[in-house]
């Protein structure tokens, strides 16, 4: 019955941590945010260079392979005894 207690506590301290080192966070969030608008940009300039080669190299058409027409036997049974 102490859990609601235990997490209040928890996210309580939580917050008192957070107003005092509110500068520090402040600094490691604009850092996450930079390395991650970094990897932003870096993924999709992938991505578009991927899309300009695919558009250059021309798509080839699948090619079904050739097959020989299979004999019929001439009496087909289902394999059921009547």
């Amino acid at each position: 019955m102490a859990l609601p207690f235990l997490a209040g506590l928890a996210v309580g301290g939580l917050a008192v941590y957070a107003l005092n080192n509110k500068s520090e966070l402040k600094k490691q969030a604009s850092n996450l945010f930079k390395t991650g608008k970094e990897a932003v940009l870096d993924i999709s300039s992938k991505t578009i260079k991927t899309k300009r080669r695919a558009k250059a190299t021309p798509a080839k058409k699948p090619t079904k392979p050739k097959t020989t027409a299979k004999p019929r036997a001439k009496n087909q049974t289902s394999g059921q005894a009547k």
